[in-house]
């Protein structure tokens, strides 16, 4: 038995926040587990500051979490979807999982409209 498989059966006793329906639940295991064994971020990954590293910030608030919306370029919204981030670099992040769908979702609608005002942030 590889260790991934171990990991499963025992990531499968979490108990995940209670306004995820079950079906959102097991694919958002799925995905987390399949994630585990690759490297690197993908768009919709959640991900906090390494430690040592400067916190998300907007004026005196501090985000503990934001999901990756863009890989290149590296650009990061609040799982409220009320802040973007682009001017980070990956190495400082560390991933927590994957982000909820209903987090995904308003955090690719931010980086959508935002992409709809000024096309020329897909390039940044």
């Amino acid at each position: 038995m590889t260790l991934l498989n171990e990991n499963q059966s025992s990531l499968r006793k979490i108990v995940f926040d209670n306004r995820c329906k079950m079906q959102d639940r097991e694919q958002a295991l799925d995905e987390l587990l399949r994630r585990a064994a690759m490297p690197g971020m993908e768009v919709g990954d959640l991900v906090a500051t390494r430690k040592g590293k400067q916190p998300l910030r907007s004026g005196g608030f501090v985000y503990t979490s934001a999901v990756v919306v863009s890989v290149k370029p590296f650009v990061l919204v609040s799982i409220d979807g009320d802040m973007r981030w682009s001017l980070r670099k990956p190495e400082d992040f560390e991933m927590l999982g994957v982000a909820y769908p209903g987090d995904q979702s308003r955090a690719l609608r931010r980086w959508k409209a935002d992409l709809t005002a000024d096309p020329t942030l897909a390039n940044c």
